[in-house]
C-alpha cells in the first residue's frame, strides 16, 4: 500500500504553526568501549559527560590528527542500537507521544521546502500507540572538511584529541499543530550558565557570493537543527581553505531569520513539518486494520512527492511477511497484500554526519 503527498500542495497548505518545544525531559548519554560495546548512561551520569563551552584563541590548525582519524561507526547494526536507546529513553520519561525520533529526521523534512532537490527516506514503524521514525542513509564524514568540525568542537570543549565515541543526546517534547513528539538530539556542549550551545564550522565568507549563500542555506541548517530542540545559542567557526581556524561567532538562534528574511521564513518551515505530520497521521490510521506495522517514508525530488508505503521489518529480507507469526491462511480477504518494497537513497543532508541525533 502507498498514500502520497504533494510538496508543493503542502507548502500552499494554509497551516499556521509554531514550535512548542518543552524543557529537557530526560537525557542519556552514549559511549563505546574498547571491547566495542555501547555503554548508557542516563540523567545525572549522563549530564555529567556534557562539556562546558571552552572557546581556543585563533589561529587554530583544524588539520591536527587527521590522518590517524577513524569515523564514527554509522553501520545500520549502530543505527539500530542508537534506536533501541532512543525507544528506551522514550519508555523511561512516560512520554505518550505520537511519534518517537531522533532530530536528524525531523530536519530532513524541514528543509524540503527550500532544498526540493535533496532526496530522503526514513523507517516508520509502529510501537504501541505511537510510530517510531527511523534513521536511513546516513553518510560517515571521513573528508577533512568534516574532520574540520570534529576538530572544532573538540577543540571547543577542551578536548585534547577529537573523540566521535561520545555523545550526549537531550530529549524533548516537541508539540506541532496538535502533533506531540518525543524528540532525542545530540547536544555539543553547554555554556557557563549551562544553557545548550551548538557548535558549527564553514569557510570564511569572503565573497558576496559565499555571504549571500551562507544566509541562504547555512543559517536555514542552523535554525532548524537548533529550533527543534530549543538551542539557544550557536557557535560558529570560520576557517580558510587550509583548515586554519581564524574567527569564531556566537549566533542567537531566535535572530538567525531576521539575517535570511529575503530567503527563508521559519512560518513556511514548520508549516510544513505540520503538513507532513498529518500526512503521516492520516496514512496510518487509513490503515484500519493495521495489518502493516513496518513502513518506509521516502521524498523524490523527481517527481516533487513524499511517499509512505509498506515494508518489511529491517530484520527480514524484502518479500518476507510483515508478521510470521500470521499464516496466509489467516488473512482476510479484504486485507490488502504487501507491496515490494522500493528502495530509496539520499541521506536528506540536513543531519550531522556525526551521528544520528
Amino acid at each position: 500500500m502507498r498514500w502520497t503527498l504533494s510538496v508543493v500542495a503542502a507548502q500552499k497548505a494554509e497551516r499556521c504553526s509554531r514550535l512548542s518545544v518543552s524543557k529537557e525531559v530526560g537525557c542519556f548519554a552514549r559511549r563505546r568501549e574498547a571491547s566495542g560495546e555501547v555503554a548508557v548512561l542516563w540523567d545525572d551520569e549522563a549530564r555529567a559527560r556534557l562539556r562546558r563551552c571552552q572557546l581556543p584563541a585563533t589561529p587554530l590548525d583544524l588539520n591536527a590528527g587527521y590522518e590517524s582519524f577513524v569515523a564514527k561507526d554509522l553501520s545500520e547494526t549502530s543505527l539500530e542500537s542508537a534506536e533501541a536507546v532512543l525507544v528506551s529513553a522514550a519508555a523511561r520519561y512516560g512520554a505518550e507521544c505520537e511519534v518517537i525520533t531522533f532530530r536528524n529526521n525531523l530536519n530532513k523534512i524541514c528543509k524540503t521546502p527550500y532544498a526540493p532537490n535533496d532526496a530522503w527516506s526514513m523507517g516508520v514503524h509502529r510501537r504501541g500507540a505511537s510510530v517510531v521514525l527511523s534513521i536511513r542513509n546516513v553518510q560517515s564524514g571521513t573528508d577533512r572538511q568534516s574532520y574540520y568540525g570534529y576538530a572544532f568542537e573538540a577543540a571547543a570543549t577542551g578536548r585534547p584529541a577529537v573523540d566521535v565515541d561520545e555523545e550526549y543526546a537531550t530529549c524533548v517534547r516537541l508539540d506541532v499543530a496538535g502533533h506531540s513528539l518525543f524528540v532525542a538530539a545530540e547536544i555539543d556542549c553547554v555554556d557557563d550558565n549551562g544553557s545548550f550551545v551548538e557548535l558549527k564550522t564553514t569557510a570564511l565568507l569572503e565573497t558576496q557570493r559565499l555571504v549571500r549563500n551562507f544566509e541562504r542555506f547555512k543559517l536555514l541548517k542552523f535554525w532548524i537543527q537548533s529550533a527543534l530542540v530549543a538551542v539557544p545559542t550557536i557557535v560558529c567557526g570560520f576557517r580558510d581553505d587550509a583548515g586554519t581556524l581564524r574567527k569564531i561567532q556566537r549566533f542567537r538562534t531566535a535572530d538567525l531569520p531576521g539575517f535570511a528574511r529575503r530567503d527563508w521564513s521559519p512560518d513556511v518551515v514548520t508549516a510544513f513539518l505540520a503538513a507532513v505530520l498529518d500526512f503521516l497521521a492520516d496514512a496510518l490510521k487509513a490503515d484500519d486494520s493495521q495489518s502493516f506495522a513496518h513502513f518506509e517514508l521516502a521524498y523524490d525530488p523527481a517527481r516533487r512527492l513524499i511517499e509512505l508505503r509498506t515494508a518489511p521489518p529491517p530484520s527480514e529480507p524484502p518479500g518476507v511477511p510483515l508478521s510470521k507469526k500470521r499464516k496466509a491462511a489467516d488473512r482476510p480477504e479484504s486485507e490488502p497484500r504487501q507491496d515490494d518494497r522500493d528502495q530509496a537513497t539520499g541521506s536528506g543532508g540536513g543531519g550531522s554526519s556525526r551521528g544520528p541525533g
